[in-house]
């Protein structure tokens, strides 16, 4: 086992970072331990063993240990106020700690409890990591101002985790996710909205949001966006129907805002796609 500590702030955060398997003591009241896998895989005992891979994110307070030859941890602690303090960047002072704890709720995780989640993007994790390093080893003019920069994008990815899904789970809204594209596809000129496409299959709304962009890697309204947008093409393409005409027929009720996005998606206004097309 290897390890390499850092401590900012008088204590009140530190980074660990560990390969391979290891043993995690418990941490002091008022404080939160995130332990990110940033490489390879392994079994973590928590109350219980479960599997651990690349991307996921575990937050415990209590002590745990980590087998696996061939696994990156880094443990993250903080104390919580540290949040807080990263709300100076935001409008008003509860802003992003608010946002923070709902969407990462790690401020009233229990001895006991485990809050499992999984990085969006990984490998933007790892060179935050190897930035707040960096400077540590530097102590460069600025270093922890630019350190805590670091950790704050850091806190930015650990609020924008996705909970992890078992595999049967993981199927059906699969299955939901694919209901509601189809939907689109072929419903596209009708209002739709994100509540709508919800309350077909089942779910929440934001909880649906989460699910599709999961499955599809955008948002279900850009997808929409995008299906509306290709049959406006194909019309300006094919047919001499006015833009204004085009734009109701595909779902925008506004020309000029269709003429935007579909400049924002093809590089050109509609008028000259269509004069372009008719060169051919």
């Amino acid at each position: 086992m290897e390890k390499n500590n850092i401590s900012l702030f008088r204590g009140e955060l530190s980074f660990c970072f560990v390969s391979g398997s290891s043993e995690f003591c418990s941490v002091p009241s008022g404080y939160i331990r995130v332990l990110a896998v940033l490489r390879g895989s392994g079994e973590m005992d928590a109350s219980g063993r479960f599997v651990v891979k690349k991307g996921d994110l575990v937050a415990v307070n209590r002590a745990v240990s980590v087998s696996g030859d061939s696994i990156d941890i880094c443990e993250i602690t903080f104390e919580k106020d540290i949040i807080r303090r990263l709300s100076l960047f935001c409008e008003t002072e509860e802003d992003f700690c608010s946002s923070f704890f709902i969407c990462f709720p790690v401020d009233s995780l229990g001895k006991n409890d485990i809050l499992r989640r999984e990085l969006t993007d990984t490998e933007k994790a790892v060179r935050y990591i190897k930035s707040i390093y960096a400077e540590s080893e530097m102590k460069e003019l600025g270093w922890e101002m630019s350190a805590a920069s670091g950790f704050a994008a850091l806190a930015v990815l650990f609020a924008r985790s996705r909970e992890p899904l078992s595999e049967e789970h993981g199927e059906a809204y699969a299955r939901s996710a694919a209901a509601a594209a189809e939907f689109m596809e072929l419903n596209y000129p009708s209002e739709i909205n994100v509540d709508k496409l919800a309350s077909m299959v089942s779910l929440s709304p934001r909880h649906f949001a989460r699910i599709f962009n999961r499955t599809y890697g955008i948002p279900p309204m850009k997808y929409l966006s995008d299906i509306r947008l290709r049959h406006a093409a194909a019309l300006l393409a094919e047919t001499d129907k006015p833009v204004t005409e085009i734009s109701l027929d595909c779902g925008f009720n506004d020309s000029t805002y269709f003429s935007k996005q579909f400049k924002r998606r093809f590089l050109v206004t509609p008028r000259k796609y269509r004069a372009d097309k008719k060169k051919f």
